[in-house]
């Protein structure tokens, strides 16, 4: 995905998942109070940064500790999430620095066949998630 939208590797990746499940094995034990506090984020548009697992690999991570992570409210995502069992790789469809591409053909016509496009519907929101690191408040985007 990062050579493909040529993204540079130190920016790391978003996660999304349909559960907690398949997010908990990417991010380092959190404890009760904070377990729940994540019910005030999602499912919805707000990606956190959690601390990673040590598993998690800088190609998912980018240059950073923490990992971006999002329990999906879009029905299709997470519909794909609990078919394959396992969380995804959330990115806009667009080469780095470029306007997302918002239809299967416009994929197609960019990246080739290099990628498989699903057929379905996109979102509605016209940007992209809020990301808040968890530990702090901080809104970054």
């Amino acid at each position: 995905i990062l050579a493909l939208k040529r993204r540079p590797m130190h920016k790391g990746m978003i996660v999304v998942g349909a559960d907690w499940a398949q997010l908990a094995p990417y991010v380092a034990p959190l404890n009760r109070e904070q377990q729940a506090r994540l019910a005030d984020y999602w499912p919805g548009p707000v990606t956190l940064l959690l601390p990673a697992s040590r598993r998690v690999l800088p190609l998912l991570r980018g240059r950073h500790r923490k990992l971006a992570v999002r329990i999906t409210a879009h029905p299709e995502t997470a519909r794909l999430c609990r078919l394959l069992g396992s969380a995804l790789v959330s990115t806009s469809a667009n080469l780095a620095g470029q306007c997302a591409l918002k239809t299967g053909r416009a994929c197609q016509q960019t990246f080739g066949h290099a990628v498989s496009v699903l057929p379905g519907h996109i979102g509605k929101r016209r940007k992209p998630s809020t990301i808040i690191d968890f530990a702090t408040g901080r809104v970054l985007r």
